[in-house]
């Protein structure tokens, strides 16, 4: 009965971060003998006999071809992958009596690598396309159990996870029916920021081999056109004209501030150190706006807040802002 992690075994942690971030970040080509043997070793687990296996080559292909087949088929397929890991945990906890020492685990590894995989290409490849058995990207919760199988010698109470374990090391999604399993092929391409999100400016953030793409600055979500299109090729007016914040937001950081106000007529009001209180034409609809320019100190760029067309000074409009903190400004980033 384990009831606390030693310290040898928590100066493990870093190794299986690594591992399974990578595993969930890979853009190898599928190992596709070692990805059917880990379905045939899954289906066994299930109770099932080895399935008709098709490969795809993007999560888009693989769900797309499946809609021919029942869902009261494949809901079989689901319960018996959730019997699966729910044995698998039962047993994990069986063997280790300390909630603690699962919770260190999952508060190490679990949480790095679903940082670096789940909260941003999974989520945002579940964004396009219906949900599957995520393969690589399950990459957070199997390293838990991986750890506990290898430094913990938990081998027989994991053993249920291999195969699932064997796709994830292998391949990408996987979408299990009765008689037949749908495999994906691994994004050739995932593009990230230095902070670990999603982003690539004039091209895909993730790519697949079939051309299936997600378009992403910053971490946010994109329209293909947003990305591809130039920076001195976009309208001001149509990033004006963008109503989801976060994408308009992006789409000027893109632009600049500086080159956005070249194209749109304006004119300084006031100035005090680094701020700068701005009118600014927006269209014949709005032709007096009002903004204060100033540095934002988390990013260290550029960017405009809205205030009302009142404060005619800086001063004016920090206190205007300072007393008004709860509401939610227009920002030109």
């Amino acid at each position: 009965m384990i009831t606390k992690l030693t310290k040898e075994q928590e100066a493990r942690f870093p190794e299986f971060v690594q591992k399974w971030t990578a595993i969930g970040l890979s853009t190898e080509p599928s190992d596709r003998a070692k990805a059917e043997q880990g379905v045939n070793q899954a289906y066994a687990v299930f109770g099932l006999s080895n399935p008709k296996i098709v490969w795809c080559d993007s999560p888009l292909s693989l769900v797309t071809r499946s809609i021919l087949h029942r869902v009261s088929v494949r809901s079989a397929v689901d319960s018996a992958v959730a019997s699966a890991v729910a044995s698998v945990r039962a047993c994990v906890v069986n063997s280790v009596w300390a909630a603690s020492a699962v919770d260190s685990v999952r508060a190490c590894v679990v949480d790095s690598v679903m940082a670096s995989v789940m909260a941003s290409v999974r989520a945002s490849v579940v964004n396009s396309v219906m949900a599957s058995v995520f393969g690589q990207h399950d990459a957070s919760w199997l390293g838990l159990y991986d750890f506990f199988s290898i430094v913990c010698s938990l081998q027989n109470e994991t053993e249920k996870l291999n195969g699932i374990m064997i796709i994830a090391k292998s391949a990408g999604w996987w979408l299990p029916y009765k008689n037949i399993c749908w495999i994906s092929e691994r994004h050739q391409v995932v593009n990230r920021n230095e902070a670990g999100r999603l982003h690539k400016d004039l091209a895909p953030a993730i790519l697949y081999p079939d051309g299936f793409a997600v378009f992403a600055l910053n971490g946010v979500r994109m329209k293909a056109e947003h990305v591809l299109t130039p920076a001195g090729k976009i309208d001001p007016a149509m990033v004006l004209a963008e109503t989801n914040v976060d994408v308009r937001r992006e789409l000027i950081r893109k632009v600049g501030i500086e080159r956005m106000l070249a194209k749109l007529p304006h004119k300084t009001l006031h100035k005090l150190d680094s701020y700068e209180l701005l009118e600014v034409k927006l269209s014949d609809q709005v032709p007096k706006a009002i903004y204060l320019k100033m540095i934002n100190p988390s990013i260290q760029t550029f960017h405009m807040e809205g205030v009302p067309a009142e404060c005619t000074t800086v001063e004016k409009a920090l206190n205007w802002r300072n007393s008004n903190w709860h509401e939610t400004p227009e920002v030109l980033t």
